[in-house]
């Protein structure tokens, strides 16, 4: 069976996609960024639950200096040619009840969504967390939904870890809605420590969903299939009357950015209505 997107990526990189140098960061420490990197990764909606990195394992030597509040938020899917006993006897320190070893990036996709649909496995979201080919695998893979990038203005001129093939155009920036983590981040600017940079947060062209919207007390009812969003409210042209939808409603008339009107529109009791979505 065909998987859909479902894991995400959160990367900060300079203007040529370079990410590193000598395997440290080739920046200075910029704590904000330091702050949207690791709250992204470890924030779960249900407090007992885990997220799961998928990661090769050079950067898993990283993320085990990790203070132990994060690595206790993470169910670690490290990518390696080492073979797994061999592997867990070299860190017979971590818990391998929160480590798995494969060999592949497809078998890691594979693991991440098999754990994320196994409630008992307490997995609720999935991050690739680097190094250069994972990254590029999980792009190649047509598997990722939502891209965090700190994108660092400047062109770092000594860096010798750089990700050569970073394609976004099944992606499309976005700027999310305010219940979402850190979305007031969104598109903000910041200059720390001699560095300028931006977050930017994009989606999958390639999610789509569906939801049914009925039209105020009428029984009629309309269904949108809309390709990187999710409808929010309907309204009538003169927006003078709010039409309940099928998930919670959010008119955002002050954020004109964020605000589409789509093709679908529909008449009710001689009314055209049309339909109000914020991209998600």
């Amino acid at each position: 069976m065909e998987m859909r997107p479902f894991m995400n990526i959160v990367v900060a990189m300079d203007e040529k996609n370079a990410i590193g140098h000598e395997g440290k960061l080739p920046w200075a420490l910029l704590p904000t960024d330091y702050y949207w990197y690791l709250t992204h990764a470890t924030t779960t909606k249900d407090a007992s639950k885990r997220v799961a990195l998928i990661l090769g394992r050079l950067t898993f030597e990283d993320v085990i200096k990790f203070d132990k509040k994060y690595l206790s938020k993470w169910h670690l899917i490290v990518i390696t040619k080492q073979l797994p006993e061999s592997f867990y006897n070299t860190y017979a320190d971590y818990d391998r009840n929160h480590i798995d070893v494969v060999n592949s990036f497809d078998q890691a996709a594979h693991k991440a969504k098999q754990l994320l649909d196994t409630p008992s496995s307490m997995i609720e979201s999935v991050f690739v967390f680097g190094g250069v080919r994972p990254y590029e695998q999980a792009l190649e893979s047509k598997l990722v939904q939502r891209i965090y990038l700190t994108r660092i203005f400047a062109e770092v001129p000594q860096c010798d870890t750089r990700v050569s093939n970073f394609d976004l155009s099944d992606f499309r920036r976005i700027k999310r809605s305010s219940d979402e983590i850190l979305a007031e981040l969104d598109d903000k600017i910041f200059e720390e420590n001699g560095w300028k940079y931006q977050f930017q947060t994009s989606s999958s062209s390639l999610t789509s969903t569906t939801t049914t919207i009925k039209l105020s007390s009428s029984s009629t009812t309309t269904t949108i299939t809309s390709s990187l969003s999710t409808i929010t409210a309907a309204i009538t042209t003169t927006a003078t009357e709010v039409i309940t939808s099928s998930i919670p409603t959010s008119i955002l008339l002050k954020q004109p950015i964020a605000i589409h009107l789509l093709n679908n529109s529909t008449k009710v009791s001689g009314k055209k209505y049309l339909f109000l979505y914020e991209i998600k």
